[in-house]
């Protein structure tokens, strides 16, 4: 069974309040850039000999009571 652990960054914040501002896939790895929260700079990841990445963008929609259609 693989093992995961977190990546360590040079800074502390919540992950949930970054976005990735960019994702380039090279030849040799990918670099993602993710906006850190309350400032004006980016964080940059990257990883070697990738062949397979898997993006999730997750925008929770509400099932209790319905205001607008669900759709977008």
């Amino acid at each position: 069974m693989p093992t995961y652990f977190p990546i360590e960054a040079p800074v502390a914040f919540k992950c949930v309040d970054s976005d990735m501002k960019s994702l380039l896939w090279r030849h040799r790895g990918v670099i993602a850039d993710f906006f850190i929260p309350q400032s004006h700079n980016l964080l940059r990841v990257a990883f070697d000999l990738v062949q397979v990445i898997r993006v999730l963008d997750e925008m929770p929609l509400s099932t209790e009571i319905e205001v607008s259609p669900n759709e977008g």
